[in-house]
């Protein structure tokens, strides 16, 4: 189900409300990140987290005995202090405190049922645990798998997967970043 939202309505004011505060909590982890000379940071992941936060980061040269290897089977050469060396928890610290901005608001917002299961591929049993969400210049679209049992909210037009990607195409996508 594809769905589109015009600038103008009281949804389009919220997700885009929501939309400035992901740029907030990633605008803290990319400070964080510069602080710490690192060239490059991964944020945090996981399926109630939309952004923020900080899962690895990356440096030019890797970055010495106080740092170990973190995430090295989702995210190549990605570090974080080490959590038995003193002179690394405050930093430690610093990351862990980094806001983020969970799923859940996005859910909340949409009516979305985060418990959501469908049939995948080869038997298996997948989960949806948030809409697909773009941000363009006036409408932001969202994409949930058709096997879901979903009710649009108010401001809501639900849209052919075409002409979904034909506004994906056509307008500049404004992520957050």
């Amino acid at each position: 189900m594809k769905y589109k939202i015009l600038a103008g309505c009281k949804l389009y004011d919220q997700l885009d409300q929501l939309r400035q505060r992901l740029n907030q909590v990633q605008n803290e982890a990319s400070y964080l990140a510069t602080k710490l000379e690192a060239k490059e940071w991964v944020p945090k992941y996981g399926p109630f987290i939309l952004g923020g936060g900080i899962s690895g980061l990356r440096f030019s040269t890797p970055p010495g005995p106080n740092w170990k290897r973190a995430h090295t089977k989702h995210f190549r050469d990605t570090y974080m202090p080490h959590p038995t060396k003193k002179v690394m928890q405050i930093i430690r610290q610093s990351i862990d405190e980094l806001p983020t901005v969970s799923a859940a608001e996005l859910n909340d917002l949409l009516n979305f049922d985060s418990d959501n299961t469908y049939p995948g591929s080869g038997g298996q049993t997948m989960t949806m645990f948030h809409p697909a969400i773009k941000w363009m210049d006036d409408i932001i679209l969202i994409g949930i798998n058709e096997a879901l049992v979903y009710t649009p909210v108010d401001g809501m037009i639900e849209i052919t997967a075409t002409e979904y990607k034909e506004l994906s195409a056509d307008k500049k996508v404004t992520q957050p970043s």
